[in-house]
């Protein structure tokens, strides 16, 4: 399973943030380490206002080999935050 991070619109992603995030994919994901070809995560501004800090939308699309990609989509506060809220859609979709 290959695993691409990518942030966008002047997000910045630190290098703890982007290792953190595919540690927890690479655990949650193990499972289904055979059939997925690749899982993309893009981080990128959130739309909306939030008092607690800057809002963040992560959406993640899971590549199956021999069928159509699968997307979840979050957006919250901190960047590993949204990502594992976006993650447990995820896993809800491939179940």
């Amino acid at each position: 399973m290959r695993i691409q991070i990518n942030s966008s619109n002047g997000l910045k992603l630190p290098s703890e943030a982007r290792a953190s995030v595919d540690r927890m994919l690479r655990e949650r994901l193990a499972r289904f380490d055979g059939i997925l070809t690749r899982v993309e995560v893009h981080f990128h501004p959130g739309d909306g206002y939030n008092p607690n800090g800057r809002d963040v939308a992560c959406g993640i699309e899971a590549r199956i080999a021999g069928k159509r990609p699968l997307k979840a989509r979050h957006a919250a506060t901190g960047l590993e935050a949204t990502a594992s809220r976006a993650l447990d859609k995820m896993m809800t979709l491939m179940n």
